[in-house]
């Protein structure tokens, strides 16, 4: 006789894991991951961890975000990585922070770090490095203050809120304004959840930059979305963050 045997489940495609998270003999707290979306099509992921390390015998914590995303270009395929990282107090006043962008060949490094009430830039381009100083006070934040002001003080509905720090990439200071409308249900991949909708805005340069995120109770954002773009960020499991997007893929033309 013959014994059907069931196939065997295909594996799933898996995305690029991203680089070993170098923690600096600095203890890990915690580690999210979030899927990232064009017009409701995947084209990458991001990996948040957040960690308490000892640099000349004070304590500092130590947040590093890194982004991986895949689109097309008129047909080509361009992938950038980014990389935040910033060293703060734990208070929230940033010590340094260093960033890297990447989506090609070439690679956009800028270091910084606070001293005697200036943040000193070193820009790194195709080896060229350009320098800047600029005028910094020790309460305002690094690069994830907006998110910590949320997870430290969760924002109530009717409140605002502004929060001052370094704008990632811009490497501008700029206030992110805070505004929590009302409770919804938003879907996850975990299922439906009841969630505080945030307005945020960013002004950069005479620009503003809206997006929409939604909040649990412990101020942890587990969505976001950039209207203007149409970039969706969702809270998920490292798995489901890795998963080859199937189908077409976004082409920013």
């Amino acid at each position: 006789s013959v014994v059907a045997v069931p196939d065997a489940p295909a594996p799933e495609a898996s995305l690029p894991e991203p680089p070993v998270d170098d923690l600096g003999g600095g203890k890990l707290v915690e580690e999210v991951w979030d899927a990232y979306s064009m017009q409701r099509q995947r084209v990458g992921y991001s990996r948040t961890t957040i960690a308490h390390v000892e640099e000349e015998g004070r304590r500092l914590v130590r947040t590093c975000n890194f982004t991986r995303t895949t689109m097309q270009r008129a047909g080509q395929e361009i992938t950038q990585e980014m990389t935040l990282t910033s060293f703060d107090t734990p208070e929230g006043g940033m010590v340094r922070f260093e960033t890297r962008l990447s989506a090609g060949p070439g690679e956009i490094v800028s270091v910084g770090a606070v001293r005697d009430g200036q943040l000193g830039i070193d820009t790194t381009t195709l080896g060229r490095t350009q320098s800047q100083k600029i005028p910094w006070q020790a309460e305002w934040g690094g690069m994830f203050a907006p998110d910590r002001s949320l997870r430290e003080q969760p924002i109530k509905v009717g409140e605002r809120r502004t929060v001052r720090g370094l704008l990632p990439i811009f490497n501008l200071v700029g206030d992110t304004r805070l505004e929590a409308v009302a409770e919804e249900t938003v879907e996850l991949p975990t299922g439906p959840v009841k969630l505080l909708k945030v307005n945020s805005m960013v002004e950069v340069g005479g620009q503003k930059i809206e997006s929409v995120l939604w909040v649990n109770e412990r101020g942890e954002t587990l969505k976001s979305i950039v209207p203007s773009i149409g970039q969706e960020a969702i809270r998920t499991t490292k798995r489901e963050a890795l998963l080859q997007p199937v189908g077409g893929k976004f082409d920013l033309l």
